[in-house]
């Protein structure tokens, strides 16, 4: 109080620079640059001082630590008030036109409002404010003073016609461990940008069919080019004789073409018609084909046979080809759960091969057409159900398009739709449950803007009652209104409960 009370705050400075302007002529050129600096440097610090010193006053009166009346009296002396010779709680003031204010009290009172504005100004005030904003209105229109206060009074209007919400977001220091964060943030939020970039070129630059046909019969060869490694069951037209060799008529039909890597190289493919047939051409057959057949005469396929062999583990960019062939292959033969089994079963020998599936069909699901999204959330979703991969692999492989989902709208306007739908499939089966979400979905609270709870949530409620699982949401997030409470607030919960 004693501070604050104080008529001028630089009166010992002001005679410090009194007594050196006497002496000032005896001093040398660089004497007096070193005084004139020091000087300046001093001034700057006590008004740091002063404007610390209201901050730190707004703030006990924001933390209830000081009453009202004390503040009344602060700001009145800052605004050169009078005050009213009348009863009542809190002192009240006039303005009697008083304008003798100096810079600093006019970068003081706005320091002041800037602070306490959203406490103080309340109805029960309300005189005592209109009071000082009918001076601060007239003062940020006075000719006489500098062009910075009357902005600085202008800019404090429209902060409170604002409700006192600021414009911009105050910068404040942050701790080390914010800094941390942040950092370790930012380099997760720019690892997966450029994997959802590379993966996208990959993604437009692969894929088609080779050739001019189809392994599955008609026309001349060709084969697919993103096929499976897996050779197809024979064809019923061919014959195995008691060799082991399979016997494939030519001409006639159209056989299909080569197969992957050259397997069942004996379906030529030819012309049809009324010519004369070829001989018929042996080719050795396939380790399916011939387990298979073995199978059907009650033979068991010899050890270390190429049947009884383990898949060979596969580096990343055959593992990325191996995805790309599934889904194809499973659009192709639609849906074929079995065949699915068949395939996944070949990724085995590859490590996390279940958490890497899950990660590169939410990110490719993304940005690819319809029919190949839709395709992409039945893989997902059955192998979760199946158990051909674990809970765990669905959490790893989702919680970085949960955190970053802010960062994927901005390419693909409807990521939250599109992840919506994939969490509801796994939570309706059970591979995650709603407290996962809540706490996944809780770290893209980093971003100030985000809309991610609130839009997720919505979306996986809407997939669900989609998908005729409206029940299943219902009893899923009832049970979970704690966790989603904590996330969304309550009116959020308000919200959702609507849609439930």
């Amino acid at each position: 109080e004693e501070e604050f009370n104080k008529q001028d705050i630089y009166k010992d400075w002001k005679e410090e620079k009194a007594k050196y302007e006497e002496t000032k002529s005896t001093l040398k050129e660089s004497e007096r640059a070193e005084k004139e600096e020091e000087f300046g440097f001093r001034r700057i610090r006590i008004k740091k001082q002063m404007l610390g010193n209201i901050k730190f006053i707004g703030q006990l009166f924001k933390k209830s630590l000081l009453k009202e009346k004390i503040m009344r009296y602060c700001i009145a002396s800052l605004l050169k008030l009078e005050e009213l010779k009348i009863k009542s709680k809190n002192p009240e003031y006039k303005d009697a036109g008083d304008m003798d204010m100096d810079e600093e009290d006019h970068e003081a009172i706005c320091s002041m409002f800037t602070t306490i504005g959203s406490t103080i100004d309340k109805p029960q005030s309300a005189t005592f404010v209109n009071v000082c904003f009918t001076k601060i209105s007239n003062l940020a229109t006075s000719k006489t003073l500098p062009s910075r206060s009357r902005f600085m009074y202008k800019d404090l209007l429209d902060l409170r016609k604002n409700q006192w919400v600021p414009r911009r977001k105050e910068e404040k220091a942050k701790t080390l461990d914010e800094i941390r964060k942040d950092v370790e943030r930012e380099e997760r939020k720019q690892a997966e940008q450029s994997m959802r970039e590379n993966q996208r070129s990959s993604y437009r630059g692969g894929g088609g069919r080779g050739g001019g046909g189809d392994y599955r019969g008609g026309g001349g060869g060709g084969n697919r080019s993103n096929s499976s490694m897996r050779p197809r069951q024979a064809k019923p037209t061919m014959e195995t004789d008691d060799d082991g060799f399979t016997t494939v008529p030519k001409g006639g039909g159209g056989g299909g073409g080569g197969g992957y890597g050259g397997r069942n190289r004996g379906g030529g493919g030819g012309g049809g018609g009324g010519g004369p047939s070829a001989p018929p051409v042996t080719s050795k057959p396939s380790a399916f084909e011939a387990l298979a057949d073995e199978s059907s005469r009650g033979f068991s396929a010899p050890s270390g046979g190429s049947s009884s062999k383990k898949a060979a583990p596969l580096d990343d960019d055959a593992l990325e080809r191996r995805f790309k062939s599934i889904r194809s292959d499973f659009m192709a033969d639609g849906g074929n759960v079995d065949e699915l089994r068949l395939s996944i079963d070949e990724l085995s020998a590859t490590p996390e091969y279940g958490l890497k599936l899950v990660q590169k069909y939410s990110d490719q699901m993304m940005d690819c057409k319809e029919a190949e999204r839709v395709a992409i959330v039945k893989i997902l979703s059955t192998c979760a159900e199946k158990k051909w991969i674990s809970a765990d692999d669905v959490k790893g492989g989702l919680a970085d398009a949960i955190e970053f989902i802010d960062s994927i709208v901005m390419d693909a306007p409807r990521a939250y739709e599109y992840l919506g739908e994939v969490l509801a499939s796994m939570l309706r089966i059970g591979a995650v449950d709603v407290a996962w979400i809540c706490e996944q979905a809780e770290k893209t609270k980093m971003d100030p803007d985000t809309k991610a709870p609130m839009a997720l949530t919505k979306a996986i409620i809407e997939a669900l009652k989609g998908s005729g699982a409206g029940s299943v949401a219902k009893d899923k997030f009832a049970s979970s209104k704690a966790v989603v409470t904590k996330l969304l607030g309550d009116d959020g919960w308000r919200t959702i409960s609507k849609e439930l």
